[in-house]
């Protein structure tokens, strides 16, 4: 299992569609690993309305997608 913890501070003022723009993450890549189909087109689904670039892996293909992608 991989996980990582992020520790983000409270923004002061604004709302979350001020301090989050989707502008942002336009053309981003974002690779989706999970073992569940419908998790994957759920989150596909939620990216690419984000205009990011998004590939989706089940159990160990991953590796082999993560490796194509430091190539790049």
């Amino acid at each position: 299992m991989l996980w990582f913890v992020a520790t983000l501070p409270l923004a002061k003022t604004g709302t979350l569609e001020e301090v989050v723009s989707n502008q942002v993450l336009e053309g981003c890549r974002a690779l989706v690993v999970d073992g569940s189909e419908t998790n994957r087109m759920v989150l596909r689904e939620y990216l690419s309305s984000w205009s990011m670039s998004v590939e989706c892996a089940s159990g160990i293909s991953w590796l082999s997608m993560t490796a194509r992608s430091i190539v790049r």
